[in-house]
């Protein structure tokens, strides 16, 4: 028997998302996401918010929000699902319940065939092996054979231990040529070695800027030095490595940034991280390194939703990519639509430690991403 607390594992999130799903051509494509889930009517509904960096089959970003309600009468949940994929579309809801073994099996129309035979089926395990996981399947003749075609793993995401903000000068005019390479060849790869990319952005005030946040769950310097060495070390970059340096200038303005403090990582953020209206990163060089209370005065003097990382103590152990060293940097990123100036924010004891005035880059999703 079901009862409104069937979902509660997912309260727990927010959640890093590995996904693998099979394309058109039936090859398992495999992909990073997060998500982020709202209890509401005393638990017995909720909406859940997921955001794709990069989707294989959509050739860019995708967000989508999935809303459960039980009904207590016919003790089941529907399920609806919305992605902007299909913009202004609620697909027919998935219906079922939890079982004994407590796992959940939902079944619903397919609403991507036009044949009302196609029919899905959902399966949700709470206690499987690595996080809650989340299977489909889909049925073209009615129910008879199922084949499956997407998985979602769930681990848990308070946000990543380290960020890297990095920033590169591109080959005039080239910029948009690295941007494509990067989504279209590198994106998905660097998610299956464990890297987290965050985010990428063009630079309203240099034409020839790409910006990207690239985030590591763990602040361990060989940890992390062993995902990049998945990485650079594999075939896709390989691959794909010459071009993309022939496209840039400078690759090694690149810093190494942890959270001030546990509410201010880029977790914060939420949407505003994979949505389409951009970022104000403020980026201010120090004199030295912040004790906590200036740390804090800094994080409780900025409103809204924000990010307020600093530099990381963290070696960098793999020097094939360099970081800035030497340096302390307070990077404050809030979302465009936000509003605000970052600087005049800054306490006054703050100010009088700027080694440079403070700056303010206007990034912005790349073309392709705002579709």
């Amino acid at each position: 028997m079901s009862d409104k607390h069937d979902f509660d594992f997912l309260f727990a999130g927010p959640w890093w998302v590995a996904h693998r799903r099979l394309s058109a051509a039936g090859r398992w494509e495999r992909f990073g996401g997060r998500s982020e889930v709202t209890p509401l009517l005393d638990g017995g509904g909720h909406l859940e918010r997921l955001w794709i960096p990069e989707s294989p089959a959509a050739g860019g970003p995708v967000e989508a929000f999935t809303t459960r309600l039980y009904d207590p009468v016919e003790d089941l949940w529907r399920i609806w699902w919305s992605a902007s994929t299909r913009r202004g579309h609620l697909d027919p809801p998935m219906v079922g319940r939890f079982g004994a073994d407590g796992v959940g099996v939902f079944d619903g129309a397919d609403a991507l065939a036009a044949d009302g035979t196609a029919r899905l089926r959902s399966r949700w395990d709470p206690h499987a092996d690595g996080g809650p996981r989340w299977e489909q399947a889909r049925s073209g003749d009615g129910g008879a054979t199922w084949r499956p075609d997407w998985t979602m793993q769930l681990t848990p995401a308070p946000g990543p231990a380290l960020v890297e903000l990095r920033r590169y000068r591109t080959v005039p005019g080239r910029r948009d040529e690295l941007i494509d390479l990067f989504h279209d060849e590198l994106v998905a790869p660097q998610e299956a070695a464990g890297l987290q990319v965050l985010g990428t952005f063009t630079d309203d005030d240099e034409p020839d800027q790409f910006v990207w946040l690239r985030g590591f769950a763990s602040a361990d310097a060989d940890a992390r030095a062993a995902a990049l060495a998945a990485f650079y070390g594999g075939p896709v970059w390989a691959a794909h490595g010459a071009a993309a340096n022939a496209t840039m200038l400078d690759s090694d303005d690149v810093l190494l940034l942890r959270a001030a403090r546990a509410d201010t990582g880029l977790d914060q953020l939420g949407q505003a991280l994979a949505g389409r209206q951009g970022l104000l990163v403020t980026t201010c060089l120090l004199a030295r390194a912040l004790a906590q209370d200036e740390l804090d005065a800094v994080a409780d003097g900025v409103r809204g939703p924000r990010a307020v990382l600093v530099t990381a103590a963290t070696r960098n152990a793999f020097p094939r990519l360099p970081v800035r060293e030497g340096e302390q940097a307070l990077v404050v990123i809030k979302s465009r639509g936000a509003g605000g100036d970052v600087g005049a924010a800054l306490p006054g004891s703050i100010e009088s430690l700027l080694a440079a005035p403070a700056q303010t880059a206007r990034l912005a999703c790349p073309a392709r991403e705002r579709g």
